[in-house]
């Protein structure tokens, strides 16, 4: 499937997560026999889309190659040790976490809010964000993987997105909440907004599945 590459390693097979929160993780099988070692930082391109991402999982299992992906460095579940801040910018205390995992820096500017005192507790990285993001009591902004693999605060404002023209409507269940489409690109995902049957519905998660036949884009709407 010259369409879709694991660093160069053609991509036979697999599916990918997107979230409105966090990293996108995906699971593929490859054409060749080698498996990367897991911690390989590397590259997933979709469609000429190239992100960044790390292999968390892989085996050869009878001579099928599967790897699980996660986007960034892979580090989300780092152990960070607590550490104590007084009068620090939310900010700071945001990207020394991220630094201190040894995930990349993205842009937090959209976090304003100033601490006189906060307390990190130990705890993987991924809740410390979490807490963090908490403190603005905005519901639009979210912490996630950018396809450059640095992670950033980002206020979603569900713009509407055009796909491409080869996009097919194929399904729509209302009780769901979930869409189906035929997609040629991967410009639908969380945080934006898309027409189908002549609704606007605004995006919180999206799921590629993809074979040699077929690439399928499944949308959850809020």
């Amino acid at each position: 499937m010259a369409d879709f590459f694991l660093g160069r390693l053609p991509i036979v097979k697999g599916n990918v997560n997107f979230p409105l929160i966090g990293a996108w993780t995906a699971e593929v099988l490859l054409s060749g026999t080698d498996a990367p070692p897991v911690g390989t930082q590397t590259t997933l391109s979709m469609w000429g889309t190239v992100r960044q991402c790390a292999v968390v999982s892989s085996s050869a299992d009878y001579l099928q190659v599967k790897c699980r992906l996660v986007a960034g460095a892979g580090k989300l579940d780092a152990e960070l040790e607590p550490r104590d801040y007084r009068n620090y910018a939310a900010s700071t205390i945001a990207q020394d976490a991220l630094k201190d995992a040894g995930e990349g820096v993205g842009d937090w500017s959209a976090l304003t809010t100033v601490c006189p005192h906060w307390s990190r507790s130990q705890g993987p990285l991924r809740e410390t964000l979490h807490r963090i993001v908490r403190l603005t009591n905005d519901p639009d902004l979210h912490w996630r993987v950018g396809d450059d693999g640095l992670v950033s605060l980002v206020r979603d404002l569900y713009t509407l997105v055009t796909p491409n023209e080869d996009t097919v409507q194929l399904g729509s269940w209302g009780q769901e909440r979930l869409l189906l489409f035929g997609a040629t690109d991967t410009s639908i995902q969380p945080g934006r907004s898309v027409v189908a049957f002549d609704q606007t519905r605004a995006l919180d998660r999206v799921v590629y599945e993809f074979d040699s036949d077929m690439f399928q884009c499944w949308a959850w709407y809020r």
